[in-house]
């Protein structure tokens, strides 16, 4: 039926369905089919889709004596079931559109005496309305002892019926004021919700929704929800500009990634920060990038800032070469040997260049008499991500390097006559690879 009148309006549609599934609601009614528990149960098992309009019909025409059988006959037929288990579509479609009724309230409130408890939440939770006062009740069942918080957070929030999205927000500042340590569950809601959500929503909601995201834990708790929440914080940062928030993130991502080495996806969040707040998380970052005590910090980070598996400038290098001299120059002692390992190699397109990138050139000239610098370098020339023939790449390195044998710096002279040998003999092998391969293969 949807598909033969997508074009019609919602409001079109239900009343649509709502006249062409009357003689079926009819039907239903009149040869009381919902007081026969074997249909009832064959309904439930086939859990098939039925037309939400069709409800709508039964509603109208089921009075409360024959909709209290029908809650009656339910409530033995879900014995049968476990409370784990997820509930019959036609269930909570009922449950809904009767929701108002007393003998539906009180086949909610018999589910959780039979210790149905999920099921008691997820259907009260369909059932919410825009004062809220399903939450506020479950929040004092919960209080009570009938539940668990976590159950009944978890629960409601998978089911809730949000018509406005004005709600959502409603909801939940509600559970964030009524319970701590929720801020996570709360916003994995709100990324599902997200799509609820409109800008005027989301401005008003800036500094709540900034709270939930600065109390989330920067470690491997949550794996799932990790990527998602480095998409949507980074979908924050960019929608409005605030500096204070983007401070605190960045605060919290030093110390997060400093903690502990993480298998998790927060890719791109320090890249953002850079790239839109560079101002005001310098100071902090500079701090940290050159600070032993944060070596955990840099070592998550640096592929991600630097030149990676790559021989380009990373988003570290996008803010332009003035600012990372000025970082060396005040710390000479471990800031270019960390640029050194994740500086662009090249300036742009490294076929269309005949030497090494500015960046590179001025470390050499500054700090090339430092062996760990070089040995920076040598680390990132030697780490890439490569298709097809490496001859190329390694012939056009050997050019570049050519350049550096006259340099003033005796150890960097000498370091590119090494790294020359180096190439010869990486361009020698690979040849010889070559040419087996197409010797055997071809």
């Amino acid at each position: 039926m949807y598909n033969e009148h997508r074009s019609d309006s919602t409001e079109n549609y239900f009343e649509r369905s709502e006249n062409v599934l009357m003689p079926l609601a009819r039907t239903f009614i009149d040869k009381k089919v919902f007081a026969n528990a074997e249909e009832l149960k064959r309904l439930a098992d086939v859990n098939l889709f039925i037309e939400y309009a069709f409800f709508l019909d039964v509603a109208k025409l089921i009075d409360d004596d024959d909709l209290g059988i029908f809650w009656n006959i339910t409530l033995e037929l879900i014995r049968d079931y476990s409370d784990e288990e997820k509930m019959p579509s036609f269930l909570s479609s009922m449950c809904y559109v009767t929701r108002e009724r007393k003998v539906t309230l009180l086949f909610r409130g018999q589910l959780l005496k039979i210790c149905y408890a999920k099921w008691y939440i997820g259907l009260s939770a369909k059932c919410e309305n825009e004062h809220l006062d399903v939450i506020r009740s479950l929040i004092h069942k919960e209080q009570e002892g009938c539940f668990e918080k976590e159950i009944m957070i978890d629960v409601y929030l998978n089911n809730v019926a949000i018509n406005k999205h004005q709600e959502l927000f409603k909801i939940l500042r509600l559970l964030y004021d009524s319970y701590e340590n929720i801020s996570v569950r709360l916003l994995e809601a709100l990324i599902n919700f997200t799509f609820m959500c409109d800008e005027e929503d989301l401005k008003n909601n800036a500094a709540f929704i900034e709270q939930l995201i600065l109390e989330y834990p920067i470690d491997d708790s949550n794996p799932h929800l990790n990527y998602e929440y480095t998409r949507y914080t980074i979908s924050v940062l960019e929608r409005h500009h605030d500096a204070v928030f983007a401070k605190k993130m960045n605060k919290k991502l030093i110390e997060g990634f400093n903690h502990g080495y993480l298998h998790s996806n927060f890719d791109g969040l320090c890249s953002i920060l850079l790239e839109k707040y560079t101002d005001e998380v310098w100071n902090d970052f500079e701090v940290a990038f050159t600070d032993d005590k944060y070596l955990g910090f840099i070592l998550q980070v640096k592929n991600e800032i630097g030149s990676g598996a790559g021989f380009g400038a990373g988003p570290l290098f996008q803010l332009g070469n003035e600012r990372i001299k000025d970082m060396c120059l005040k710390h000479p002692n471990n800031a270019p040997v960390r640029i050194a390992e994740m500086m662009p190699i090249y300036d742009g397109n490294m076929w269309e260049c005949n030497s090494f990138s500015e960046i590179m050139q001025w470390i050499l000239n500054t700090y090339g008499n430092q062996a760990m610098v070089l040995s920076g370098i040598h680390a990132n020339i030697h780490t890439f991500g490569w298709t097809g023939s490496v001859i190329g790449l390694f012939q056009h390195h050997k050019m570049c390097m050519e350049q550096l044998l006259n340099h003033k710096f005796t150890e960097v002279r000498e370091w590119a006559a090494n790294c020359i040998q180096e190439f010869d003999e990486e361009i020698k092998r690979e040849t010889l690879h070559e040419d087996y391969v197409r010797l055997h293969y071809q």
